[in-house]
C-alpha cells in the first residue's frame, strides 16, 4: 500500500510503549492457548513435560523482553527498530506454534494478531513484511510435520493422525497464507484511511488560525497542534506526553499554567507575549459519559489584528467627528484670529516706533502663538478635508531630487545634519499615485524627523525607496533622533498623540489616512533614544 512518513520521535515512542502492551497482551493470548485448547488438537505434545518445559522458557523470555521495552521506552528514536521486536514476536509466536500442534494447532490465530497489530505501529511498506514472513513460519511448521519431525521425543503413534494428515496440513497452510495476506491488506487499508484522518484532522487543526491543547486530568498533554506552540513561542516537546507545568515553563507563560491549576468548568485569559501578540485563551473541562472530568481543552486565538482593526475603527471615528468640528473651527476663528494677528502686529510696530521693547516682545509673542493656532487649524482641514487621490505615474528619480533640494531649503535645518535620499536600483521607475499626496507623505515624515533630531550631535536622515514584495514599493524614513517611547508608539497614528512639547499630534495621523486611500500600508519602529523607522508600503 502507499508509503507513510516516519513520524517523528514523541510519535515513536507512543509505538514502541504500544508496541510492548501488544506484547505482553499476545503473551497472554499464547498462555490461554496452550494451556486451554482442546486434547482433541493438540493431543498428548502440551501434555508432554519437554513441551511444557519449552514453552516457559518462552514465556518467560517474551515477558522480560517486553518489560525491557517498557523501560526503555525513551531510548527509541528510530520506526525500523520497531520492525526488528514485530519480527521477533512473529519467531516466537511461530514456535509457539510449532510446539502446539503446527498449522492444524490452536496457536495460529496468534499470528494474525501480530500481523493486526503491525500495522497499527509499522510505517509505510514494513506492514507487508510480516505476513511474508509469518507465511513463511508457516510454511517451515507444516513442512516439518509433514516430514514427521515433532517438537518432541513422541513416537507417531501417539500423535493424533490431524497433526500430520498431509492432506489437511496442505490445505490448512494454503487457507492460512492466504487469510494472512487477505488480513494484512485489510489491515493495511484500515491503517492507511485512519492514517490520512489523522492527517487531515491535523491539518485543519494546523490551519484553523487557534491554537488546540488537550491535557488529561493528570496534566499531561495528550494533543496540541503547531499553532499553539508558534503562538505561545514554545519549542516542541521531546516528550511524547510531556505535562502542562514543563510545556508551559516559561516564566512569561506562568499564567497559563495558573490558569490549569483554577478550579471550575470554563476560564478565559487575556495575555499579552513578547513579541507583541494579543492572545485570548479559552480554558473548558471535557466530561465522560459518566459526568466524571477527564480531560481540558485550551484553545488560543490571535486577537492582535482584531484590536488593530478595532483602533483603527477608533481612528476612524475620530476624523469623522473631527471633519464636522474642524468645518466649524475654520468658519468661526480663522477670520477673527486673522484680524487679532493683524492687531497684534500693529502694536508690534508702534510699540517699536515708541522703543516699549517689553510691549514689543508681548506682540511679539502673540503673533508667534496666532501662527501656532492657524497651523493648527490648517492641520485640522487637511486631515479632515483629504480629497480622494487622483492617481497618475510618478516618475521616482526627479520626484525625490525636488523633495531633497525643498527639504535642503528649509529654514533652520538642525546643524550638520546628513540627509541621505537614496533610490533602489532594482525599484520599477514610476508609481502611480496622487503626487501631491505622496509629496505631503514625505514631507510629512521628513517634518517629524527633522523635530527628533534637533538635539542630536550627529543628526541623520535617511529616505529610502525601495520595490516590496507582491507589486508594491516601500517609501522608509529613518532617523537617529530621540525616538518614542512605548507608550506614545502605540498610539502614534491617532490623532493629538505626539512627544513633542509644541507638536500637534496631526502629521502621522495624516499620514496614515493619505496612505489608506492609496490601499497601503505603513508600520512604524522606534525605541526611545535609538531612533525612528517609518516604512510606508504603496502598491505599484
Amino acid at each position: 500500500m502507499g508509503d507513510r512518513p516516519d513520524p517523528i520521535h514523541p510519535e515513536v515512542r507512543i509505538a514502541a510503549r504500544l508496541l510492548s502492551l501488544l506484547r505482553l497482551l499476545l503473551l497472554a493470548l499464547a498462555l490461554a492457548v496452550v494451556t486451554l485448547a482442546p486434547a482433541s488438537e493438540t493431543g498428548n505434545l502440551v501434555a508432554s513435560e519437554q513441551i511444557r518445559e519449552r514453552l516457559a522458557v518462552v514465556f518467560i523470555l517474551v515477558a522480560l523482553v517486553a518489560v525491557g521495552q517498557v523501560m526503555g521506552v525513551r531510548r527509541v528514536r528510530s520506526m525500523r527498530k520497531l520492525a526488528v521486536h514485530v519480527a521477533f514476536d512473529v519467531l516466537w509466536v511461530g514456535y509457539v506454534i510449532y510446539l502446539s500442534g503446527g498449522v492444524v494447532g490452536p496457536g495460529v490465530p496468534l499470528l494474525f494478531a501480530v500481523v493486526l497489530g503491525s500495522n497499527l505501529i509499522l510505517p509505510g511498506r514494513l506492514p507487508f513484511m510480516v505476513p511474508v514472513l509469518a507465511s513463511a513460519i508457516l510454511g517451515i511448521s507444516g513442512v516439518l510435520y509433514l516430514a514427521r519431525v515433532l517438537p518432541a521425543e513422541l513416537s507417531p503413534v501417539n500423535v493424533p493422525r490431524a497433526l500430520v494428515d498431509p492432506q489437511r496440513i496442505v490445505s490448512t497452510m494454503v487457507a492460512q497464507i492466504g487469510a494472512l495476506v487477505l488480513v494484512d491488506l485489510l489491515a493495511q487499508y484500515l491503517g492507511r484511511r485512519l492514517h490520512e484522518e489523522r492527517v487531515l484532522t491535523d491539518e485543519l487543526l494546523d490551519h484553523l488560525g487557534e491554537g488546540v491543547l488537550v491535557a488529561d486530568r493528570h496534566g499531561r498533554v495528550l494533543y496540541s497542534n503547531s499553532e499553539l506552540l508558534r503562538l505561545l513561542d514554545i519549542e516542541p516537546a521531546q516528550d511524547a506526553e510531556p505535562r502542562i507545568d514543563v510545556l508551559f515553563a516559561s516564566e512569561s507563560l506562568a499564567p497559563v499554567r495558573e490558569l490549569f491549576a483554577r478550579p471550575g468548568e470554563t476560564h478565559v485569559l487575556r495575555l499579552r507575549t513578547a513579541g507583541g501578540r494579543s492572545l485570548s485563551l479559552h480554558l473548558k473541562a471535557l466530561y465522560g459519559r459518566r459526568g466524571r472530568r477527564v480531560a481540558t481543552a485550551l484553545t488560543v486565538s490571535d486577537e492582535t489584528a482584531l484590536r488593530a482593526l478595532e483602533r483603527e475603527a477608533e481612528r476612524s471615528e475620530r476624523l469623522a467627528a473631527m471633519g464636522e468640528m474642524a468645518a466649524g473651527i475654520a468658519h468661526e476663528v480663522r477670520n477673527p484670529l486673522a484680524s487679532l494677528r493683524g492687531c497684534a502686529q500693529e502694536l508690534a510696530h508702534l510699540s517699536e516706533r515708541w522703543g516699549k521693547d517689553d510691549a514689543a516682545s508681548l506682540t511679539r509673542i502673540m503673533i508667534d502663538e496666532s501662527d501656532r493656532v492657524g497651523r493648527i487649524i490648517e492641520d485640522f482641514l487637511r486631515l479632515a478635508r483629504t480629497r480622494q487621490p487622483e492617481s497618475r505615474a510618478i516618475a521616482w528619480h526627479p520626484f525625490l531630487t525636488d523633495i531633497e533640494r525643498q527639504v535642503r531649503l528649509t529654514p533652520d535645518l538642525p546643524a550638520g545634519l546628513e540627509l541621505q535620499v537614496a533610490l533602489d536600483p532594482a525599484t520599477p521607475a514610476t508609481v502611480h499615485a496622487d503626487e501631491d499626496h505622496l509629496r505631503q507623505i514625505c514631507l510629512n515624515l521628513i517634518g517629524n524627523a527633522l523635530d527628533a533630531v534637533r538635539e542630536i550631535a550627529a543628526p541623520r536622515i535617511r529616505v529610502q525607496v525601495e520595490p516590496g514584495a507582491e507589486s508594491t514599493v516601500v517609501l522608509a524614513v529613518s532617523d537617529n533622533g530621540c525616538g518614542m517611547p512605548p507608550e506614545v508608539r502605540e498610539r502614534a497614528f491617532t490623532p493629538f498623540v505626539t512627544s513633542k512639547s509644541r507638536g500637534t499630534g496631526l502629521g502621522l495621523a495624516l499620514v496614515h489616512r493619505l496612505v489608506a486611500q492609496h490601499g497601503g500600508e505603513v508600520g512604524l519602529r522606534s525605541e526611545p533614544d535609538a531612533g525612528t523607522t517609518v516604512r510606508v508600503v504603496l502598491p505599484l
